[in-house]
Parts: structure tokens; sequence; C-alpha cells
């Protein structure tokens, strides 16, 4: 898995929001559940350790990882000078200092351990007077919204970032990478793939330009690298976000090889989608401030047809008046289509390959369907040798 670029991801809202519910929880409650996928456990000790700067807890904080044979009253009595200590002892312990005690499964049967521990801890703390909190990072599915009681908060969060945030992490993270031309495709591209997820952000990154714009060609080696992952729907394999309505890229990638027809329709749909948006966030702006330079070479010919300002253009059995500034790229190319306007010279060809390619890109944006990849490459090809 990637490494995030951490210092950039905790200042976004969501994440800093969470570092803030985890303070606000720990001023007013004895237990706090982080309940959270496991894939992301090891960037959230960094927060819990941050969240606590926020509280009245001074102690340094005593971790501990909890395996299937590990008897946890017994490791942590160590840390309090105690042979051993149970959940309703450390809810009654008096610490030289307000201190945290944080709980971390590497399993599924320590996870059980964990929360059997926690259990007697919460119970104990109405009648307890001790200084300790306790902090349990669970992994369930049935907890997907914040949850509080008298002594216990349970805060889900698997790290999934909002679609303005992924759109900022994205561009600062590829800050050197403009392009195609003047666009930022690269990076709309990469932003909409990676979705809720800034760990696929970082794979994605890791591409050349040219894999970005046919990054549909490359996301099925990415699933492949951990196909099991995207077998199930499962928030605590990953596979959707909190944050979030739609599915992870991946799980759809896996859905577009490996499931029903139906499901494959569909996930090919969302992939799709995602191309589209990044297309139409930087490809029509794009092709809309190059138009009169593409256009330029053209205008001596064009004029000569023209009624002042005013050219007429067939449209099926009739013929409308367009204003010359008001001229698009599928203007021109049915004008040449229809022997109404002739071409001598290779530049003026140039740009007549160039509208061509506008339209068709166009037209596919405009009703609302992905470009191809080679669509993309070409119009830019295009463009930038009429342009250049």
């Amino acid at each position: 898995m990637e490494r995030i670029e951490s210092g950039l991801y905790w200042q976004l809202p969501a994440p800093r929001n969470f570092i803030r519910k985890v303070a606000t929880a720990l001023t007013s409650k004895r237990g706090v559940f982080i309940n959270m996928p496991r894939l992301i456990s090891p960037i959230i000790h960094a927060a819990i350790e941050e969240s606590l700067k926020h509280t009245n807890i001074h102690g340094n904080p005593v971790s501990l990882i909890v395996r299937s044979g590990t008897n946890i009253a017994s490791d942590l009595g160590v840390h309090f000078q105690q042979t051993r200590i149970s959940g309703g002892q450390l809810a009654d312990l008096e610490a030289p200092v307000n201190t945290a005690v944080i709980l971390t499964a590497a399993d599924p049967a320590a996870q059980q351990h964990c929360e059997d521990f926690a259990s007697d801890f919460i119970k104990a703390t109405e009648h307890a007077e001790g200084n300790i909190q306790l902090i349990v990072k669970i992994q369930n599915d049935d907890f997907l919204n914040e949850q509080s009681s008298a002594y216990l908060t349970i805060i889900p969060f698997d790290g999934g970032l909002k679609r303005e945030e992924m759109e900022a992490y994205v561009n600062l993270r590829m800050i050197d990478r403009d392009g195609p031309q003047d666009t930022r495709l690269y990076r709309a591209i990469v932003s909409e793939f990676a979705g809720f997820d800034p760990y696929l952000a970082e794979r994605l990154m890791t591409l050349d330009d040219n894999h970005i714009i046919y990054i549909r060609n490359y996301l099925q080696p990415i699933m492949e690298e951990n196909l099991d992952r995207w077998r199930h729907d499962s928030w605590i394999q990953g596979t959707h976000s909190i944050v979030s309505s739609n599915t992870h890229t991946l799980r759809d990638v896996y859905l577009m090889h490996h499931g029903t027809a139906e499901e494959q329709g569909q996930a090919k749909k969302r992939l799709d989608k995602r191309y589209w948006l990044a297309c139409l966030r930087e490809i029509t702006p794009w092709l809309e401030t190059n138009r009169h330079k593409v256009f330029r070479p053209l205008m001596p010919i064009i004029k000569q047809y023209a009624n002042n300002n005013s050219l007429p253009i067939p449209a099926g059995n009739k013929t409308i008046s367009v204003d010359l500034e008001d001229l698009e790229y599928g203007n021109v190319s049915g004008l040449i289509g229809k022997n109404k306007i002739y071409l001598l010279h290779s530049v003026e060809r140039n740009a007549l390959y160039a509208c061509k390619s506008a339209k068709i890109i166009r037209d596919e944006i405009s009703h609302l369907r992905a470009p191809t990849s080679d669509m993309v490459t070409k119009v830019f090809s295009d463009i930038t040798a009429c342009i250049k």
C-alpha cells in the first residue's frame, strides 16, 4: 500500500474533524471506541496522539497491540506496576496523571478480547473514580454512525476524503504535473478515479502521464494486486466510505471483470462517468479557450463566404446564419464536409483536423459519454499542431 502525505492529509477538513471529535469525546467520556477499516489502522495512532494534546490527559498513552494469545490484564499490569489489572480495576485506578490506554487488535480473535475488556471497563465506570480513559480501535460494519452514551462514545472513521478534499489533496501532491498543454487533466483524472481513497490517489500518481490518460486500461492490474479485498462489498474492506455514496473504483473494476452481466454493465458506467467528469472539467473549457486560435488559419477563406460578420451554415435542409464570433468547431467541419469551403494548404488542413477532433470529443462529452483515450490524445495532438 502506498503511503499518504500525512502532513497534508491531516490538515484537510474531514481528517481534522476526526481529531477534534476524538478530543471532544475524551474530555467527557471514560471510553472511546474508534471504528475503522483494518487497512487504515497505521495512520490512526498519530491522530489519536494529536487528539490527546487537546485534552486534560497529559501522561504518555499506554499503547498495547493485542493478539489472539494476549492477556490484556497481565500486559497492562506491567505498565501500572501491578501483576494484572482487569477492565473494572483499570476503571477505578488513580494514576499520578490522567492517562489514556489505547488497545489495538491485531486480528479478529484479539478484537473480541479488546471488546470484552472494554465492556468490563465501561460497566465499572458508573461507580469508579479513576483517571484512566480507554481508547479501543474496533472494526465493525454495524457502527457506521457516531453513537454516544453516558460513559462511551463510538466514532467511525475510514480515512475517506470528500470530493473537494480529494481535489485539493491531488492538486497539491501533483502541483508540478500540469497538462496536457495548459489543462490539469492528469490531476482531474487521478482525483476522479481516486474517489474517496487517498491511498489509491497515491498509487495512481505513480503512473506516467500517458498511462493516466489511458487509466481505464491500467486499473485491472492495480485491482489484482489485492484481489481478495475487492471481492467483498464491505466497509471493513474499504470498498465504500461514510463520506461518499460512490463505490470504490477498484471494487467497480472487480465487478466489471468478475460480476454478473448487470453488475459489469453498471460498474463500467460508473468508471466511464469518472473519466467523463474529468474531461468535462478540463477538456471542455480548453476547447473553448483555443477555439479562435484554431479558426485563425481558416478565417481568410471563411470570410469569403460570410455576409458581413454572418456565415451561412447548412443545417439539414435549411441554412442558418452564425455570427463569426459564435462559430463552433462543428460549423467549420460541416462546411468542409459539404464542400462549401476548399482547403489548399497544410496549415489549413491542420486546422480542419483540429476542428474535426474537437467536434468528435465535444459531442461525446455533451451527450454525457466518456471519450475514448484515443480521442483525448488525438484532440490534444491535433489542436497543438494547429496552434503551435
